[in-house]
């Protein structure tokens, strides 16, 4: 996970899930939940500094079920009925306004350096767009 605040990275995580989920889609929404959970913080710190953010923060995620069950409660149900409450707190979020989870490309997906192996054209182009802030213009 990796928040930005304009071209910059200020907040980033990467380390194993407390929770045993039973599938990659659920693995993707744990990780979209606690994703939010930063976010709502790192929101309140900026209003505390006087700068409140009147827009959704945008989470992107590559993996369509975990987009689905983000933003739908009766999504596949029986699927994801044996969720633990607290990781459906996203939903709530997202009706509020504090967030908006979206589709990306896995191609785009910045967060995959910090979590698999790429090839290294893959893994330069990742960093140079987490990195663009330090490069000369």
């Amino acid at each position: 996970m990796t928040v930005r605040y304009g071209d910059s990275p200020i907040s980033w995580y990467s380390g194993i899930q407390k929770v045993v989920t039973q599938s990659s889609a659920e693995a993707e929404y744990v990780a979209i939940s606690s994703a939010a959970n930063e976010v709502v913080y790192l929101r309140n710190v900026l209003t505390f500094l006087t700068l409140p953010q009147h827009d959704a923060t945008v989470i992107y995620e590559d993996n369509g079920a975990a987009i689905v069950w983000s933003k739908h409660y009766s999504a596949d149900h029986s699927r994801s009925k044996h969720v633990d409450v607290r990781y459906h707190r996203i939903r709530q979020l997202q009706e509020d306004g504090h967030v908006r989870v979206e589709k990306v490309d896995t191609r785009y997906n910045n967060a995959d350096p910090f979590t698999k192996a790429l090839p290294r054209a893959d893994f330069e182009r990742h960093i140079n767009t987490l990195m663009s802030w330090l490069l000369p213009e």
